[in-house]
């Protein structure tokens, strides 16, 4: 994807307003895997206590809308990640032999 399109997509993932729940999104990164077929993946950070539903829900959008805005992206991965996840997680512990 040429650089210009690169920023489209960033800024486009970056700026989708459902996103109270997205706090932020790593840079996207592309591949052709075909002479019209493209696969765009990134990262999407939500916020702590985000519902399975609301993740869902934006991803779809986010989804949708970079669709709508280049056919040719038909394949996108996008790494969920949860801020929350890692505050609320017990420290772990070394296994006594």
């Amino acid at each position: 994807m040429a650089d210009s399109k690169v920023a489209v997509v960033g800024a486009l993932v970056a700026n989708v307003g459902i996103a109270i729940t997205i706090v932020d999104v790593g840079p996207p990164l592309s591949m052709y895997i075909g002479p019209d077929e493209i696969l765009l993946t990134f990262d999407v950070q939500f916020a702590a206590r985000t519902a399975a539903p609301e993740v869902a829900a934006a991803v779809r959008d986010v989804e949708r809308r970079i669709r709508e805005r280049f056919p040719k992206i038909r394949r996108i991965y996008i790494e969920a990640v949860n801020l929350g996840a890692t505050e609320r997680a017990a420290p772990r512990r070394e296994r006594v032999r």
